[in-house]
């Protein structure tokens, strides 16, 4: 799939423009090919800031299949538009277009999807952690207000509780706010890479193949690299046995560190071609 990048200022029509180009300096033999080339007035502008003289009777010759006689007037004509576009006389419509390869449109797609999903990671992330301080709250007031219909003997026993709480949301929370930077630093190495592919858009003096090649290289480059996740779950919970409470003072509660579990190892055996054994090892 091509991609078409354009953009455009005011002023006369392109094809209006190019034929009137044409007849002003006799080049009736090369309107069919510049037209089944769909060549515009604008990318002859390019060429001649870009070529030679010389360059363009060769171009000429060889791709518009002009004569000699007509391939040196393309070649004059071509190089006359570079100081005609110069000229604050000459206003003309100014199209810039970039046609991308079916690979270079992936590459920045994946780009693209990859930030986006970086962006997901981030917010989903930083409400975990909104969510663990939520939570802290609401473990905080529980104890608290539990603690007031027991004796004081028990408020070291309550403390600890708090303490222990608050101690796992922390230290949950720095786990997750060193992932959301790691997340952040990646994100800045895809916008990176996004910059760098618009550089190479914009470049004009660098060929397709090779900017095609670059292109591929930087989006290689930069989804070689995994996205970390985190066993981290936001939740830490409180857990009372109220019923035995006063005669239990020293078992008052617990605080339960919520983790997801290990990945199970698998291990699979007696490969036939209707059957197999597999083994879950945790």
């Amino acid at each position: 799939m091509s991609q078409h990048h354009a953009a455009t200022n005011e002023g006369v029509g392109e094809e209006d423009a190019m034929n009137a180009w044409i007849t002003k300096n006799k080049l009736d033999d090369a309107a069919e090919r510049l037209k089944m080339k769909k060549i515009t007035l604008n990318e002859l502008e390019e060429l001649s800031q870009s070529f030679e003289e010389s360059e363009l009777r060769q171009y000429a010759k060889t791709e518009l299949k002009l004569d000699l006689m007509s391939s040196v007037r393309f070649a004059k004509a071509v190089k006359s538009l570079a100081s005609e576009s110069t000229s604050p006389s000459t206003q003309k419509m100014k199209i810039v277009r970039i046609v991308l390869s079916k690979e270079e449109d992936d590459a920045i797609n994946n780009i693209h999807h990859r930030k986006e999903e970086v962006n997901k990671y981030i917010n989903n992330t930083l409400n975990d952690i909104k969510t663990l301080k939520t939570v802290s709250s609401r473990n905080e007031n529980e104890l608290t207000l539990f603690r007031k219909q027991c004796i004081t003997q028990i408020n070291q026993r309550f403390d600890a509780l708090i303490s222990k709480s608050n101690k796992q949301i922390a230290d949950k929370s720095n786990i997750l706010s060193k992932y959301v930077e790691s997340l952040k630093r990646y994100t800045q190495k895809l916008q990176n890479a996004e910059c760098k592919t618009n550089e190479l858009l914009n470049d004009s003096a660098v060929s397709k193949t090779k900017r095609r090649t670059k292109i591929i290289n930087i989006s290689n480059n930069i989804l070689t690299e995994n996205i970390a996740t985190t066993n981290i779950m936001s939740k830490v919970s409180i857990e009372m046995n109220k019923k035995d409470i006063l005669q239990y003072i020293a078992g008052i509660g617990s605080v339960r560190d919520w983790t997801y579990p290990n990945t199970p190892n698998i291990s699979v055996n007696d490969i036939t071609a209707s059957s197999a054994t597999v083994w879950f090892i945790y």
